[in-house]
């Protein structure tokens, strides 16, 4: 006769044994813990979110990777540029200006070339306080007062043997080229131009 099984024992009493998962590949291999599994999926980054503007990090060279800030830029006036009151006529401030800043970018004019990072310009305010006529060294210090995700503003400070002659402030908004559309600011380009820094700790 064929034995009753009930609940799990057969009719003798003895717990029937139940069978087991098949181990298949995983054979061998110690369980994870639930805990572990939970870290590893919160360090995955979920699919289809991409920060704007990431990409391959491009190394920046050592020795421009700390960069002592404010930077300073000297130029002396040309007879040219002064009018007929004697002084360097206004509008020369802003070719100066960027004068200044190309001159600072130079020292990384490669890695602007792999990142394909360009800026644009959105607002000028600039302070007259004073004036310099031809033959005079006007020393421009530029520094990053403000960083934004995709737009950052530089602060300028001229100065003539120590008298202030203007100070200004732009801002510009990066782009990637060719096709000029906003981007955020690279961490290269952050980390060669400095931290936010205060023009009136600059040297006069």
């Amino acid at each position: 006769m064929a034995q009753l099984q009930v609940r799990g024992r057969d009719a003798a009493g003895a717990r029937l044994r139940q069978p087991g998962p098949d181990p298949g590949r995983n054979a061998g291999r110690p369980r994870r813990r639930e805990a572990d599994l939970d870290a590893d999926r919160g360090r995955r980054r979920p699919v289809g979110l991409r920060r704007l503007g990431a990409g391959p990090r491009t190394e920046l060279p050592a020795a421009l990777r700390h960069v002592t800030t404010p930077y300073r830029h000297t130029i002396r006036v040309r007879y040219g540029e002064v009018d007929k009151q004697g002084v360097v006529f206004n509008a020369h401030y802003m070719a100066y200006m960027d004068d200044a800043l190309e001159n600072w970018l130079l020292g990384i004019r490669e890695v602007r070339a792999k990142l394909g990072w360009e800026m644009m310009l959105r607002r000028t305010t600039i302070d007259f306080l004073g004036s310099v006529t031809d033959g005079d060294l006007l020393d421009i210090d530029l520094a990053i007062r403000h960083w934004g995700r995709t737009s950052w503003t530089l602060g300028y400070r001229g100065s003539h043997e120590g008298r202030l002659i203007f100070t200004a402030e732009v801002l510009y908004v990066s782009v990637h080229a060719p096709e000029y559309t906003k981007m955020e600011t690279p961490a290269e380009i952050r980390a060669y131009m400095g931290p936010e820094t205060a023009l009136d700790e600059a040297r006069a």
